[in-house]
């Protein structure tokens, strides 16, 4: 039974991304936003919905690894495997000002995270409410930077509506029905995919930061795919780097709202945690490693996703084989 329902839940996932990435460039349209930018707003938040959902649910019931290990294995989940095989398949130009703001979000919000955790070895409350402010001053900002662009644009010239108003709001109550789809199907994807990993033998320790990590991405990894096949690759782009930029500070941020923790320590290496000296280095490093160079170059190259995606299985290989 768990074997149909993944597979049921897969379906509706693939179904669901494809309506969700149609709606979202449609409204980018209507509002004249960049692909990169609607991709690190709209569309990523819809597509974090599962971890935050997973990652919530964690917290509520006391499993602190699997809000910490989730949040941490999709940010390497999205950079390594998604952003990965979206360069791999198809790399493309970028524009430096649509990075800008993302990308300075992500590293502060990064090297607070990793201030807090290699100094503290934990989170709490107040970690909590820093990490949402981040997230709400995000959006403040990109609405801010967006509005004052299109004022200017309006001055110079008038703009024609592309899509009529009753279109807007069609194609908006399609991307929230998607978007719960979506949250919905991921739930029911990952509950399973543990189910039947451990039937399959899988240590529980590594679940969180591979097997969780990869079911809650796949709603980026749909989004990646269907955005390649229609040709938009800049909405994947933007895609990743919001959702790996909500997974610290929305998804961690509410997870550690809800119940604070402490980082956990089932494994270790040479008497330190390893998430310390593996984990959190391997997904800074990722980060920057894709977006740093499209920042500076203003394109991605395909040997970037050939590399991440070799780091990717690289990082699994791990999780799996060392369980010390």
């Amino acid at each position: 039974m768990e074997y149909i329902i993944f597979a049921i839940s897969l379906f509706f996932l693939i179904k669901a991304g494809d309506i969700f990435v149609d709606s979202s460039i449609n409204i980018a349209k209507y509002f004249h936003l960049s692909e990169v930018i609607i991709g690190a707003t709209i569309v990523s938040i819809g597509t974090t919905l599962p971890e935050l959902m997973v990652s919530a649910g964690g917290a509520l019931s006391g499993h602190s690894a699997i809000s910490y290990g989730n949040a941490i294995g999709s940010i390497i989940c999205n950079t390594c495997l998604i952003a990965g095989l979206s360069v791999s398949v198809l790399p493309s130009k970028v524009k430096r000002e649509s990075l800008r703001i993302p990308l300075y979000f992500f590293i502060v919000s990064a090297f607070y995270y990793m201030f807090k955790a290699y100094i503290y070895g934990g989170f709490n409350r107040i970690d909590g409410v820093i990490l949402v402010s981040i997230f709400i001053l995000y959006v403040i900002v990109i609405i801010f930077k967006e509005s004052k662009k299109q004022q200017e644009k309006n001055t110079i010239e008038k703009i024609e509506e592309r899509i009529q108003k009753k279109v807007l709001v069609k194609n908006i109550i399609y991307l929230v029905l998607s978007s719960v789809i979506i949250a919905i199907s991921s739930n029911q994807l990952v509950t399973n995919g543990i189910i039947i990993a451990k039937n399959l033998g899988v240590p529980e320790s590594v679940i969180a930061l591979t097997m969780i990590a990869f079911g809650t991405s796949i709603p980026e990894l749909t989004t990646c795919i269907t955005s390649l096949v229609k040709g938009h690759s800049n909405i994947s782009f933007g895609n990743i780097i919001g959702a790996n930029f909500l997974n610290i500070v929305m998804v961690s941020g509410v997870s550690i709202l809800i119940s604070p923790f402490s980082l956990p320590n089932e494994k270790t290496i040479f008497g330190i945690n390893s998430s310390l000296i593996v984990d959190v280095p391997f997904m800074v490093f990722a980060v920057l490693f894709i977006y740093l160079i499209a920042y500076i170059k203003e394109k991605s190259y395909r040997f970037q996703g050939i590399v991440l995606l070799i780091f990717y299985f690289v990082f699994v290989s791990y999780q799996f084989l060392y369980n010390k």
